[in-house]
């Protein structure tokens, strides 16, 4: 990750309150965190598709929900976070991703890990505390004064 320029997130959540909520809470957090030199920009999607349209090569972070069921852009394509995440990592391959989901299937969990996530989080009460974490790890890694 280049210190020099501005912090690019990505939120990809396809449940609009759902997204709006982890949308602000990621703003909140990384306006918290980051070195006040740092500047960041955060996108929001609602679906694969136009998640996959706007994939930068300078992107830094992507936090991924793995069930997408409201992908109104086009109805014969049905993108999961995996897919998305592969996309990213191809486009971008120092991207961190941070994966959420409530899947349960752990030979897929397990495949998810294998290809290179940087967090898998389980949804459940705590997510925003866990994805929390996981960004702060990212940041203080990648984009505190030290570096």
């Amino acid at each position: 990750m280049n210190t020099n320029k501005k912090l690019e997130v990505l939120v990809l959540e396809d449940h609009y309150y759902s997204n709006k909520i982890l949308s602000k809470y990621v703003n909140d957090l990384l306006e918290k965190h980051l070195p006040k030199e740092t500047g960041y920009e955060v996108q929001s999607f609602k679906s694969g598709t136009e998640c996959i349209l706007n994939v930068s090569k300078t992107l830094d972070i992507a936090i991924l929900d793995y069930y997408l069921t409201h992908d109104d852009s086009d109805a014969s394509v049905h993108l999961n976070g995996h897919e998305i995440m592969r996309y990213i990592l191809k486009v971008s391959p120092e991207c961190k991703i941070i994966m959420v989901s409530a899947l349960r299937n752990p030979s897929v969990v397990s495949q998810i890990k294998d290809d290179g996530v940087f967090a898998y989080i389980d949804k459940h009460v705590q997510t925003h505390e866990e994805i929390g974490k996981a960004l702060q790890e990212v940041i203080e890694s990648n984009f505190t004064k030290t570096n």
